[in-house]
């Protein structure tokens, strides 16, 4: 409804009870927290704060540290901060991060799995885009792009 204040005071609020409440190491409370990544993501489209990354890179290492780097809550963080990266413009580490997404992936839950392949289709994007990215940079001269 575009009340990402709103959103964001609430999830904010949420995330507060829930350290009081399961305590800050709880994997309901990380979760809680990378949900809040996603209200300071959502401010408008492909607008990304680096207080949302910040976050999720914050999420991620905590739920690797509770859950495990294999649990699948943690690769699902895994693919939003690479989103996140996406989306800011970062795309080396989108597709870095991506990448070792996959790895993963491909161990836990096989080529053939629904999320490795959705995984797989968002890597080709990441890659097309840095395609495009530098044969723009070669293309038009630099100033343009700024």
């Amino acid at each position: 409804m575009g009340q990402f204040k709103k959103a964001r005071l609430l999830q904010e609020e949420t995330v507060n009870l829930m350290e009081r409440g399961l305590g800050t190491t709880h994997a309901h409370t990380i979760l809680a927290r990378s949900q809040l990544a996603n209200t300071y993501v959502r401010r408008g489209p492909n607008i990304i704060s680096t207080k949302a990354i910040a976050k999720r890179k914050e999420a991620l290492e905590n739920l690797r540290l509770v859950l495990g780097e294999k649990d699948p809550r943690t690769l699902d963080c895994k693919e939003l901060l690479a989103e996140d990266f996406f989306i800011s413009g970062s795309l080396e580490k989108a597709r870095k991060l991506q990448e070792s997404l996959l790895v993963d992936m491909f161990e836990i839950f096989g080529e053939e799995h629904e999320h490795t392949q959705r995984s797989l289709k968002f890597l080709e994007q990441i890659r097309t885009l840095i395609r495009i990215r530098r044969v723009l940079h070669w293309w038009v001269p630099a100033q343009m792009l700024k």
